[in-house]
């Protein structure tokens, strides 16, 4: 949302490596590699590198649940990248489960995961951050999983169109929750927000988009969470000046930005510029 993703973080110290990887490249002391176009028998090779600390496979679409296998004995990974693996699901992350070190997981446009493979990274103890965009068969029931996760504090839905009010509430229970991106076009409406407000203690972040059903009530229901900080609010047709005015009572705002909300005038975000001075509020 805001903050730069963490998986990222390290990236001018990865290593990049093209299939086909050569067995000399586990000889590199490089604590992150980068793979572009690998294959199975790649990974066959980098499952040597039991010292690697990030792997980003990030549109290695060749690489399959066995090719996943090869990283069981990775133990000290922090960071994986499968975004857009799309032959990745939920048999590789059951693979995953064992690597008790893992800190940050993007799951991006792995539309064959599903409830059960969430279920397998959420227990994870160490996990703080989930990026599941655009994995299409993720519902409530992945999300009760993830909200009994005692380390979680990221989580992005985008395009997760099957979730509703009852997943987030689920979802809210998660004790270190600081940062939400909702799934857009979703059946999401204020009661999921109010138990966003209620329930989840440190949430610092939140992105909302394409949501019909939230409207001002859900913002009133957000001025209860003391610790928010940033709020992302687009094409949710139902919020009003009325809403976004009552963000000023938030004693901890520094960004609120609200994009293609028709009921949102250029007026009502000055209101809020000049009730929180602090906050940078912005309109596009």
């Amino acid at each position: 949302m805001f903050r730069n993703s963490e998986v990222g973080t390290i990236e001018s110290e990865y290593l990049i490596v093209h299939s086909p990887v050569s067995p000399q490249a586990v000889l590199s002391r490089s604590r992150a590699v980068k793979g572009k176009g690998l294959r199975d028998s790649d990974m066959a090779v980098l499952g040597r590198l039991s010292g690697l600390e990030a792997l980003d496979l990030s549109g290695c679409s060749d690489v399959t649940d066995a090719g996943l296998g090869h990283l069981d004995g990775m133990h000290s990974l922090k960071r994986l990248v499968l975004s857009a693996c799309g032959q990745i699901g939920d048999e590789g992350l059951s693979i995953l489960a064992s690597l008790v070190t893992l800190e940050v997981i993007d799951l991006s446009h792995c539309d064959r995961v599903s409830d059960v493979g969430v279920f397998q990274v959420s227990q994870l103890p160490r996990l703080r951050s989930l990026r599941l965009d655009w994995c299409y068969a993720v519902t409530d029931e992945g999300l009760v999983a993830l909200g009994r996760s005692r380390a979680l504090e990221s989580v992005s839905l985008w395009s997760c169109e099957e979730i509703t009010d009852t997943g987030v509430a689920k979802l809210a229970e998660a004790p270190e929750l600081r940062v939400i991106d909702l799934p857009e076009f979703a059946a999401i409406t204020d009661r999921g927000v109010a138990a966003l407000a209620r329930n989840a203690s440190k949430l610092q972040e939140l992105r909302m988009a394409n949501l019909d059903e939230v409207s001002d009530a859900g913002l009133l229901a957000l001025t209860e969470r003391r610790s928010l900080e940033q709020l992302v609010v687009s094409h949710c047709p139902q919020i009003s000046d009325e809403g976004i005015y009552a963000l000023r009572a938030l004693p901890n705002l520094r960004k609120v930005v609200v994009n293609a909300c028709p009921r949102v005038t250029l007026g009502g975000i000055e209101t809020l510029r000049r009730a929180a001075p602090r906050a940078q509020i912005e309109l596009s």
